[in-house]
């Protein structure tokens, strides 16, 4: 494994552990010596990003959490521009993502392109997830269903169907429909691993 991937799986790790600070640092110090990989400039973004959007957890003024939004939105808006379409989708559903959490309506043209472009579970959920958030409910509910059917066709498993489901419609306070996925749930059958953390999220949540 070359040392570039070495760096990049380790903040990766640094990531999972919600120890993000540390892997700004090594993102940055990392970026002096690879200055043009996209990768790492994308692995700043998303921490610059997580990072602002809990400033009392990392202890940031206005300043520094409306410069760290800010650089996050260049880093990717220019990587839009290159001929990778896995990072140009991954780039815009991230930058409709912020663009919602500070009410900007072009999150929705951009969650848009990404779902024609790429009709599938991630891009419902996550058109579903700026409708929601920008106070458009009625949109959120016909994304929430479209999302359903895709993840019927796609055969996601029903653990991550099912909890999705119940949180989303009792976060749009439709508890007659959450409670009938939240009883799905305890008769879902637990596949993988990943069911048991969506399980243990669910329980949490």
């Amino acid at each position: 494994m070359s040392n570039l991937k070495n760096i990049l799986k380790k903040i990766t790790d640094l990531n999972l552990k919600d120890k993000r600070s540390e892997a700004l640092l090594l993102v940055n110090r990392s970026l002096k010596k690879h200055p043009y990989s996209k990768k790492l400039k994308l692995k700043k973004a998303f921490l610059l990003y997580h990072i602002a959007i809990e400033p009392k957890k990392y202890n940031l003024n206005n300043d520094q959490e409306n410069k760290m939004i800010n650089e996050s939105i260049d880093i990717y808006k220019k990587s839009i521009n290159n001929k990778n379409k896995k990072d140009n989708l991954s780039s815009r559903m991230y930058l409709a993502q912020i663009y919602a959490i500070l009410g900007n309506k072009d999150a929705v043209k951009i969650g848009l392109v990404n779902y024609k472009e790429n009709s599938n579970t991630l891009t419902a959920n996550r058109l579903m997830d700026i409708y929601y958030r920008l106070g458009d409910l009625e949109n959120a509910k016909k994304y929430l269903e479209i999302f359903i059917g895709k993840a019927r066709e796609e055969k996601v498993s029903d653990i991550m169907l099912n909890v999705e489901a119940s949180l989303r419609y009792k976060q749009f306070g439709m508890l007659k429909e959450s409670k009938k996925y939240s009883k799905k749930i305890s008769e879902s059958k637990v596949e993988n691993e990943q069911d048991k953390n969506i399980l243990k999220f669910y329980k949490n949540a």
